[in-house]
């Protein structure tokens, strides 16, 4: 049960939710990167956010504001995040930068299929190398 709980937070702390992957030293980077819920994450906020409209805010020319939209009187600014679902996946991104507004499930599948495949090549090698190399089973002396 332990060790379930540290897969699990060490998934959450190196995916770029909790600490932006910059922040993170050079040795665990590397864990970013070979940790599937990163990519699977990023595309799980993507397919929540991406194609929705929210209430709360209105369209406006970017002329008039750069992010594209303003919000209603009677929200808060703190809960505004935009009118869009892109719009809202930029402006989290800007504290979250694992909310990506670009469209990357290709991209992020690919990379869950290749640690898929690596992980299992790894499981065949130390399969192989522990039944090839073994002794056989030990005779009793009676």
């Amino acid at each position: 049960m332990l060790g379930f709980l540290q897969f699990w937070f060490c998934n959450f702390l190196f995916c770029g939710l909790l600490v932006p992957k910059e922040q993170i030293i050079w040795p665990f980077r590397v864990v970013c990167w070979m940790i599937p819920f990163t990519w699977g994450l990023e595309s799980l906020i993507h397919t929540e956010f991406a194609g929705t409209d929210f209430s709360g805010a209105f369209l406006v020319d970017s002329t008039v504001n750069s992010r594209g939209f303003e919000c209603d009187t009677d929200v808060n600014e703190i809960y505004c995040k935009g009118r869009t679902g892109e719009q809202v996946l930029k402006s989290l991104n800007t504290n979250y930068e694992i909310a990506q507004p670009e469209n990357k499930y290709a991209r992020n599948v690919l990379i869950v299929l290749a640690i898929a495949v690596v992980a299992k090549a790894c499981y065949f090698v130390l399969f192989y190398r522990r039944t090839t190399y073994s002794k056989g089973p030990k005779s009793s002396s009676t």
